[in-house]
């Protein structure tokens, strides 16, 4: 049974269109990041390839069969074979291809745009067309990214491609490619859309007319790689992706619950939607209510223990006995039940919405371990200022992005740490962004939903460099990025690119100094 697209993602043949499209298509099955691996690496000092090898290995080590996930980026096959090879009964491999013409013209031309990050850097390099067109760096691009190995003819490479992918698209007939791609997935395809075109047509054009037998010349390869592979039927026959499975898996579980556990389940369902999977005993967690995104009011659902164990065990090897927990904004309160689970004396959670803090105190109430030495009460974060109480270990994940001044908000959590500082916040990065420009970007968001904040107004920071200069001037002078998932398409709506960091008051305490 499959369970993973792998996608490469060969500049200007509507790769971003194919991620924003796939991520909008896959459910999301108990998991709310099902578009992972994009290609912002931040393994710094490695050449670009060893770098998205880097955070590929990173996304491969994490992937989880049982939930549907598309690894995408501008990876070069040869980067990542190994890693495919190893898992090659799971994946769905695929890629696009474009009219190698066409698709030089249109690299070009976006490159030296405006909207392109990196402009002044490329017009330096690439003062005229021609300097570009005399670089064999830039033709031939797809045969490049697909080899499957350092060498490769391009014929061994059309051979690879035939063997080796699942499926290949075409950006001339993308909107058809990509329907039938899904549906080979048993899905139903997300509305048509296009991200990242060439914003001047008018240059292609005349480039066409000026340099188009030179450009034909340059890219001969990718011309035999593309006439080749457009000529096959890339078939209709189902890739079976897991989704059935796992649906059918918690089906089982709910017909397999005994009558007392059917009951407690009935209660869980009353208190909906939730948005952390908590387990109340061996048969019953709240995530169990449901199966998919779509049955619990477009509410994700996440599994806050696993993210606390792998995330905190390197810090508390031992547990948390004798320390004290705070969650700010801890919604169902999943990631004071894993501290106290892990040993913790003390937890307090508060959370802005009384919905979240019914949740919260029914499983309390209704888990197995009880609630001992665990409070959770309604308040804002600026009640938290007249707080006397500190803690060893404060929790502000899902809130940063919330809040009209984040760096005040932030502050008052970090006034009441005395050990480590967790920040788990989506990020605005675009897929044409510097790797981490340090920057914080301006929202609105509705204050109506239940996953919504209550002002309106909001901030999204980049990633670690401006997380890092904020809690340095708290007081954390340590910090280190335990999950980073650098990419956010803000044409889609989807906060896919995502930060957790955590923050020490004493340098060396995270083993980075």
């Amino acid at each position: 049974m499959k369970s993973t697209i792998v996608n490469i993602h060969i500049p200007k043949t509507a790769g971003s269109t194919f991620r924003r499209r796939i991520g909008q298509t896959l459910p999301k099955v108990l998991r709310k990041d099902n578009l992972i691996g994009i290609d912002a690496p931040h393994h710094r000092g490695l050449p670009r390839q060893a770098q998205l090898r880097a955070l590929a290995m990173t996304v491969f080590d994490d992937l989880d069969p049982s939930f549907p996930k598309c690894v995408t980026g501008h990876y070069h096959y040869t980067a990542i074979a190994d890693l495919i090879a190893a898992r090659r009964d799971d994946l769905i491999v695929t890629t696009t291809l474009r009219d190698p013409v066409i698709r030089m013209l249109s690299d070009y031309a976006y490159s030296t745009s405006a909207r392109h990050s990196d402009r002044d850097a490329f017009v330096e390099r690439y003062p005229s067309f021609t300097t570009f067109l005399e670089d064999p760096v830039q033709s031939n691009k797809q045969v490049k990214y697909l080899r499957p190995f350092k060498g490769a003819t391009v014929e061994e490479t059309i051979e690879h491609v035939l063997q080796n992918f699942d499926h290949v698209a075409f950006t001339e007939t993308f909107d058809a490619d990509f329907d039938r791609f899904v549906r080979r997935l048993d899905l139903a395809p997300a509305p048509p859309a296009r991200v990242n075109e060439s914003p001047n047509k008018a240059l292609i054009e005349d480039l066409l007319e000026r340099f188009g037998p030179l450009v034909i010349q340059k890219n001969s390869d990718d011309i035999l790689l593309y006439e080749a592979l457009s000529a096959v039927d890339w078939g209709d026959a189902p890739f079976n992706l897991v989704v059935p499975v796992a649906r059918a898996r918690f089906a089982a579980r709910r017909a397999a619950l005994s009558d007392k556990a059917v009951s407690l389940l009935r209660e869980v369902e009353a208190h909906g939607p939730w948005h952390h999977d908590i387990d109340l005993n061996t048969e019953v967690s709240t995530g169990l209510a449901l199966h998919d995104k779509s049955d619990n009011g477009n509410v994700s659902v996440t599994r806050p223990l696993d993210v606390f164990e792998k995330q905190m065990h390197s810090f508390f090897p031992d547990g948390m006995a004798g320390r004290s927990f705070l969650d700010c904004g801890c919604n169902a309160g999943g990631y004071c039940f894993a501290a106290k689970d892990a040993g913790a004396d003390r937890t307090y959670g508060f959370d802005v919405r009384q919905h979240w803090i019914d949740q919260a105190r029914f499983v309390a109430a209704r888990r197995e371990g009880g609630g001992d030495g665990m409070q959770f009460e309604v308040a804002d974060l600026l009640d938290l200022e007249a707080m006397e109480e500190m803690f060893d270990v404060t929790w502000f994940s899902g809130l940063l992005y919330h809040l009209p001044d984040p760096v005040r908000g932030l502050k008052i959590a970090a006034d009441k740490t005395r050990d480590l500082i967790v920040v788990n916040t989506a990020v605005a990065t675009g897929p044409n962004d510097p790797e981490d420009r340090p920057a914080l970007s301006l929202k609105f968001e509705s204050t109506e939903t239940v996953m919504s904040g209550v002002h309106g107004l909001a901030w999204l920071p980049s990633g670690p460099t401006v997380l890092r200069h904020i809690l340095g001037s708290l007081g954390f002078p340590e910090t280190k990025v335990v999950m980073w998932n650098a990419w956010n398409e803000a044409v889609s709506g989807h906060p896919n690119a995502r930060i957790a960091m955590v923050a020490a008051r004493e340098p060396g305490r995270l083993g980075t100094s």
